[in-house]
């Protein structure tokens, strides 16, 4: 098994690897020796940057003897796997709609939308992968380890900036929005003409602490409470009152029913006025 420069290349309590692999770790620093604890195994250690190593990796292998009809089985199994999770994700995308919308539901919305345009999204635990589509260099960033609450619409403003034709969205908790200092962010949108397009998913929590609580002590007093303590964001700041002191376009989805045309016209606002725009979604929570 050969990692290419990947922090954690497997989740050791759900999948771990078979015990029987060769693991080959390659990378700038294939072992992150800067980091004070990772226990991730490695057989053979390669140093070099991905886009030398991989081109040799590739030339070494070519004189190999290739087992064609187990390829083809292989590439088989992969293709239906692949099927079928994708047939997952485009369940995940409508269920519950008539209960209310989800993340899913929204990433798919906003996949859809940005078809064809040049776009970047910033994603801090907002729409997730898989739903949203990203097929192209630049077009998805997601909060970095590094990284605390209040990262994606800073970052995303900054993007905009870089590059002023692109289409750029910051998709995030409402936690993580009211992390981001919104105020200075739409004075800083308006003030520098950036037409930045803010999606926020509202679920009146902060659904990264009760994950995290249920990961961890999922028979636990919290996990076991009908509301658990600590995380509500109730009742929730009207976020489109923020978005319009700096003269930003902003409307509330609630229905299903309005979530795709809500999103078009807040694009035509962001590509035509070159306004920065907000649309709070209200979702389930995960």
């Amino acid at each position: 098994m050969v990692v290419l420069d990947c922090l954690a290349p497997w989740w050791p309590d759900n999948h771990p690897p078979n015990p029987d692999a060769r693991i080959i770790h390659i990378g700038r620093d294939p072992l992150f020796s800067r980091y004070p604890v990772r226990n991730f195994r490695s057989d053979l250690s390669i140093v070099g940057e991905s886009a030398t190593t991989v081109p040799a990796l590739i030339a070494a292998m070519e004189a190999l003897p290739r087992d064609h009809e187990m390829l083809e089985r292989r590439r088989a199994t992969l293709a239906e796997a692949s099927a079928a999770m994708r047939r997952g994700i485009d369940a995940l995308s409508t269920h519950a709609m008539h209960e209310g919308l989800t993340k899913a539901r929204v990433g798919r919305a906003l996949s859809n939308a940005l078809k064809g345009l040049k776009s970047s999204v910033f994603s801090e635990l907002g729409c997730p992968l898989g739903p949203l589509e990203r097929q192209d260099r630049n077009s998805w960033f997601q909060e970095p380890h590094s990284g605390g609450l209040g990262w994606g619409f800073p970052a995303a403003l900054g993007a905009q900036l870089a590059d002023p034709d692109r289409v750029v969205v910051a998709t995030m908790g409402d936690g993580s929005y009211m992390f981001s200092n919104p105020t200075a962010c739409h004075q800083i949108a308006e003030a520098l003409e950036l037409p930045v397009l803010v999606l926020v998913l509202n679920n009146e929590e902060w659904g990264a602490v009760r994950a995290s609580v249920t990961g961890l002590y999922p028979k636990g007093e919290a996990s076991r409470a009908n509301r658990m303590p600590l995380t509500a964001l109730h009742p929730s700041p009207d976020f489109s009152l923020t978005a319009q002191a700096s003269r930003a376009f902003s409307r509330r989805v609630e229905l299903a029913a309005d979530l795709e045309e809500a999103i078009a016209e807040a694009l035509k606002v962001v590509r035509t006025e070159r306004r920065c725009a907000l649309l709070d979604i209200r979702i389930l929570p995960d």
